[in-house]
């Protein structure tokens, strides 16, 4: 069964428009969106949409009148709750390259929200959310880039929509120190509990007692996940939404690879302290935080859970002395061992990460509103990325900017992300995610027989399936070091 994925290649180096250029002009939403002979010449996202929307062919039929509705083709419905989701993760890049490459640009939602709300009828809802890295500063964020203008501007025009941070805890820096606040207004999260059904539960006992995530109580986690359950916290507003749109930013991922539309859906949960990101020592021993038996590896481990214990319970200062000590250890050892050290499984030998992104892409589509496990698919997903400028090498926290000057949509995420990443010059064989998304569970997240082509302005993409693509066509962005040379194209 083939799943069309539009890859709309405008050719030409264009920049994002300014936060005051790639808004809607009040006299030009009336007529929505026909024309775009009268906006800024500087603004060509909307061309783009508009032009991906039309390779995908959807409401072919009323094409290039003012009939033409095409999120409203087998998608969105009158009185709909529309989630918008893009990838927002941190208000600024680590490694000052820019937020080009970071988070996914505001004026391409932008562009999306006006067909959004034709498909509605002018009666539903639309929730633009996410729920980036404990330590972003929202607020900044959304000012700085857009996102907040956008919102008031399109308020103004009687659109029924909202802008969320679904964190339930923030953290934010004193005198040096990381400190955690609980924000109890917007931890509107629901309990799922996937039990047995978990890719987790495949785990043995003492591998389980293994599961870590950066900076948090390993207590905690292990709450969580255990021999007797597999739950995850997810915003009440995902869940209650009718159809998301999942509008990723395609970067490399230091534990995963590679983000797209599958991984950005680890922002629907409000706290982070439920989701394994790897799992403590060596590969040899049950863990996949590094490859190689060390002993000062493993001292700077124990003293990482030692220092995240002490901060959960406002032991700051000590905690803080304590992590010093894990760098000391891991220092000692990079020196003496080993110049590509790896940590926190940020490697491809990750077995741990694939496990949750495929958790939380069952979650997404299976639980119903109150967060139990249906049989059938509770809500419609569709894929958008903003890929006008992708990030790689130190995804997804320091990406470096690549322009590619794109944009990509389709339905199946997991065609869309196989499709995608090769394009970025990854082999999807060589990726955990990849080589595990396709079993056959309960819940599956995309039918044996569903494959990906893809329809492209660009000849040396149209009609191409994931093995057609060569480095010659693709991207070629540059791996995090922890995958170099591992899980490059080669053909």
């Amino acid at each position: 069964m083939k799943s069309k994925i539009a890859i709309n290649n405008y050719n030409m180096k264009i920049k994002y428009p300014s936060k005051n250029d790639f808004i809607y002009p009040p006299e030009q939403y009336k007529e929505l969106p026909i024309s775009y002979e009268k906006f800024s010449e500087t603004n060509y996202i909307f061309k783009m949409v508009r032009g991906t929307f039309a390779l995908l062919e959807m409401d072919k039929k009323n094409y290039g009148t003012d009939k033409w509705n095409p999120l409203a083709d087998n998608l969105i419905k009158e009185g709909d709750t529309v989630l918008i989701k893009p990838n927002m993760v941190l208000e600024k890049n680590q490694k000052n390259y820019g937020e080009d490459c970071l988070y996914t640009n505001p004026s391409v939602v932008a562009a999306i929200i006006p067909y959004v709300w034709k498909a509605l009828k002018g009666n539903g809802n639309i929730i633009v959310a996410d729920a980036p890295v404990q330590s972003c500063d929202f607020e900044k964020l959304v000012e700085n880039s857009g996102y907040k203008m956008m919102i008031e501007y399109y308020k103004k025009q009687k659109i029924n929509i909202e802008l969320k941070d679904l964190r339930g805890l923030v953290s934010k820096y004193e005198n040096g120190i990381l400190k955690q606040n609980v924000l109890e207004e917007n931890d509107r999260g629901i309990v799922v509990n996937l039990d047995k059904y978990s890719e987790h539960a495949k785990l043995s006992k003492e591998d389980l007692k293994k599961v870590r995530i950066t900076n948090y109580n390993p207590e905690e986690l292990l709450k969580h996940h255990n021999q007797e359950k597999h739950e995850y916290l997810i915003s009440r507003d995902v869940l209650d939404a009718d159809v998301i749109i999942n509008m990723p930013k395609p970067k490399a991922h230091r534990k995963a690879g590679v983000t797209i539309s599958l991984k950005n859906f680890i922002g629907i949960n409000t706290r982070k302290e439920y989701l394994p990101h790897h799992r403590f020592g060596d590969k040899n021993h049950g863990g996949d935080e590094y490859a190689r038996d060390s002993f000062l590896l493993k001292m700077s481990s124990k003293m990482i859970d030692i220092a995240n214990k002490m901060k959960s319970k406002n032991n700051y200062r000590i905690g803080k002395i304590i992590s010093s000590g894990a760098r000391f250890c891991s220092g000692i050892d990079k020196k003496l061992f080993s110049k590509e050290q790896v940590r926190e499984g940020s490697w491809y030998g990750n077995d741990t990460i694939w496990r949750t992104i495929i958790d939380i892409n069952k979650i997404v589509r299976y639980a119903d509103k109150s967060g139990k496990m249906q049989e059938k698919i509770q809500r419609k997903i569709f894929n958008i990325a903003d890929m006008i400028v992708v990030g790689e090498k130190e995804g997804p926290l320091m990406p470096s900017p690549k322009y590619a000057g794109m944009i990509a949509m389709g339905e199946s995420s997991v065609c869309f992300d196989e499709i995608v990443a090769t394009v970025l010059g990854f082999d999807i064989k060589k990726i955990e995610l990849f080589k595990h998304v396709r079993d056959k569970r309960k819940f599956f997240i995309v039918n044996d027989e569903e494959y990906g082509v893809i329809i492209s302005n660009d000849k040396n993409l149209n009609g191409k399936m994931v093995e057609d693509i060569t480095k010659k066509n693709a991207i070629n962005i540059q791996p995090s070091d922890g995958w170099k040379n591992h899980i490059e194209l080669e053909r």
